[in-house]
């Protein structure tokens, strides 16, 4: 079992509930927001609190900020916090900017195997690689 602690911002309660679900069944513990600014206000809660995040996963279309907004927020006081942008709308231009600003990962959410296999893979991997520096 695993300690790590995941945030994930998502405006589809369905879809967070699916992740928090299947990345729970997998030893992680698992907290959600529906909205940008409230992720925010979270994350700080509990960075404060001495309980900070160990990964964050933020949708790209969020109702009040997008996640490159919100991606950038917690880089600016985290810098190395591992994240990993998801999105239903992918293009070329946001996989370079998301990059550009150090977002670890980015991941087209286009089937349920996202969510099933490669977001679990991705999580793993970025803990594995955190484990080595």
């Amino acid at each position: 079992m695993t300690d790590r602690r995941i945030f994930y911002i998502e405006d589809d309660r369905d879809v967070a509930e699916l992740c928090s679900i299947i990345l729970t069944a997998r030893g992680y513990h698992v907290e959600t927001a529906a909205a940008g600014k409230d992720g925010l206000k979270e994350f700080k809660k509990q960075k404060a609190k001495k309980q900070p995040f160990d990964i964050a996963i933020l949708d790209y279309q969020l109702p009040d900020v997008d996640g490159l907004e919100v991606a950038r927020s917690l880089l600016k006081s985290t810098p190395d916090l591992p994240i990993v942008l998801i999105t239903a709308k992918g293009s070329e231009r946001i996989v370079a900017e998301a990059l550009s600003i150090g977002v670890t990962r980015y991941v087209i959410k286009n089937t349920m195997d996202v969510y099933e296999h490669l977001l679990p893979e991705i999580v793993k991997a970025i803990q594995r690689d955190a484990g080595n520096q």
